[in-house]
């Protein structure tokens, strides 16, 4: 996977950010590069010169790459909450590692299984917020 010709890594460690009312300030709703969160970790992660932080996922430009760390369900409420118009409360969050089951291989997940017949579970999409996706 790459982002703008650069490769993403899957992050090692933990990555501790405090939110502050400032960067809730300078926030921008809807925008994964200009949110509170991204402007926190602009300000809080060494050598951070770009970061997107998605409903999912999050990515920090470190270097000549990217880090990728799974978005805690915490900051993910207050992300949809800001997208749609409501404030955006401080804290400190933690960006944690991908599990291993949802790091990126290269190589297709899952396997062989047959598909179950019957009715489909419904699928939720939360609207009114960002795009999903580093490449967008």
């Amino acid at each position: 996977m790459q982002i703008n010709g650069l490769p993403v890594v899957d992050a090692k460690k933990k990555v501790k950010i405090t939110i502050s009312s400032r960067d809730v300030t300078k926030g921008k709703t809807k925008d994964p590069a200009a949110c509170a969160a991204a402007v926190a970790c602009l300000r809080e992660v060494k050598n951070c010169t770009q970061a997107r932080v998605h409903i999912g996922r999050t990515y920090l430009k470190i270097g000549k790459r990217w880090v990728r760390f799974h978005t805690p369900q915490s900051l993910r409420g207050e992300i949809v909450a800001f997208d749609r118009g409501a404030n955006f409360e401080p804290g400190d969050y933690v960006l944690t590692p991908m599990q291993p089951s949802h790091r990126a291989t290269g190589k297709a997940q899952g396997g062989n299984a047959k598909k179950k017949k019957g009715k489909n579970r419904p699928y939720h999409i939360t609207v009114g917020v960002r795009h999903f996706g580093a490449n967008r």
